[in-house]
């Protein structure tokens, strides 16, 4: 069984650890459409796909300065968002300067697999240490009532070849969306193909309604619990996801803050879930 870092706050098994991790909404676009997605502009909501603003890349460090200052304990830099990390050069350049940087924070991203193996040498040579894969559905049938995008087979090949690839420098996690009616019936299957790819974890999460899917109700827990155990048979399940916005920054599920552009401050503090 892999070994999971201890200092990324999402991993850590210590229930006491207070590592933070700063989420960089550097990322405006993205190559495929989630029917499920709605990404928005406030700093209200607590889910992926929110952020205040998008980040320009002459502005990281100095949100990753900030950010630092007010959790010394920050060891982790991501990029979740809002729009696709790969749809453009912004999260690889973010990375770079950060690396360059502040060596000792480790880099994680989240991605939708479709340019991953196009970009896993260069993510690689950056120093990227976790990357989180969304994977809802190996076969097309199912991938049609979820995602728009062109060719449904290219992006289920290309996740699992991504994942194939990026698993031999990075810990890798799918996250899969619980949709039902849609791939409740599903997730094993995936959970099996994304092992065999060689993923390490993957992280069920609930669907939550919105945009196309507003009319499906969300799981409910017994939902969850079925589906976790199912695909826990062949690969380990994630059970800490905060459902954290693509601006986040702090300690998962403890105290955290967000980035107020108007005041170009770090405001607050608040509960990740």
């Amino acid at each position: 069984m892999v070994k999971f870092p201890e200092r990324h706050p999402c991993f850590a098994a210590n229930p006491r650890a207070r590592y933070a991790r700063l989420h960089l909404p550097v990322s405006p676009d993205c190559n495929i459409q989630c029917r499920y997605c709605n990404r928005a502009f406030n700093l209200e909501e607590r889910r992926p796909g929110v952020a205040s603003e998008i980040l320009a890349i002459d502005g990281v460090l100095a949100r990753v300065r900030d950010a630092v200052s007010l959790f010394p304990d920050l060891t982790v830099a991501g990029i979740a968002g809002p729009g696709e990390a790969l749809a453009t050069e912004h999260a690889l350049l973010a990375f770079e300067a950060i690396r360059d940087a502040y060596p000792g924070l480790m880099l994680c991203m989240s991605t939708n697999g479709l340019m991953l193996p196009y970009y896993a040498d260069r993510l690689r040579n950056i120093g990227v240490a976790a990357i989180s894969v969304t994977v809802n559905a190996v076969v097309p049938e199912i991938l049609r009532k979820i995602v728009d995008c062109a060719n449904h087979e290219e992006l289920i090949s290309n996740q699992l070849e991504g994942v194939r690839l990026a698993s031999r420098f990075a810990i890798v996690k799918i996250n899969t969306v619980l949709i039902p009616g849609i791939n409740d019936m599903h997730v094993a299957d995936v959970a099996k193909a994304v092992a065999d790819a060689g993923a390490h974890i993957q992280n069920i999460m609930p669907l939550v309604p919105l945009n196309l899917m507003s009319h499906i109700p969300a799981p409910t827990s017994t939902q969850l619990i079925s589906a976790r155990d199912d695909c826990g048979r062949f690969i380990q399940q994630f059970r800490n996801c905060a459902h954290c916005r693509s601006d986040a920054c702090g300690i998962p599920a403890k105290r955290g803050a967000t980035f107020d552009p108007d005041s170009s401050k770090f405001e607050g503090t608040f509960s990740h879930g």
